[in-house]
C-alpha cells in the first residue's frame, strides 16, 4: 500500500487542464509454484484520487461537489517469477 501525489494533466488545443491530490494505491497478489525454480501468480492493484481543484491555462479553481474528477484504475495481472 502506499499513499502519495495523484495528479492529473490533460491538454486539448490551448487549453491545458491539471490538477492534483492524495491518492492511494494497493496491490495483492499471490504466486503458485509450478517446479522447484518457477512460479506464477495473479496479481491485482488499486490506484484512486479525487481532485478537488484544478487549473486551467494556470488560473486555479475548486471545483463543486458534483464535478470533482475522480481518478481510479483497477489493474489486473499475471506474472512469473524464474528462480537462478
Amino acid at each position: 500500500m502506499a499513499i502519495g501525489v495523484i495528479s492529473y494533466k490533460s491538454k486539448t488545443d490551448n487549453i491545458l487542464f491539471s490538477g492534483s491530490n492524495v491518492g492511494l494505491a494497493a496491490n495483492i497478489g499471490y504466486m503458485y509454484e509450478i517446479s522447484p525454480s518457477i512460479f506464477i501468480g495473479p496479481q491485482v492493484g488499486y490506484t484512486g484520487g479525487t481532485l478537488v481543484k484544478a487549473k486551467i491555462n494556470g488560473q486555479q479553481f475548486d471545483l463543486p461537489d458534483d464535478q470533482k474528477e475522480a481518478l481510479h484504475r483497477l489493474t489486473v495481472s499475471a506474472g512469473v517469477t524464474i528462480r537462478l
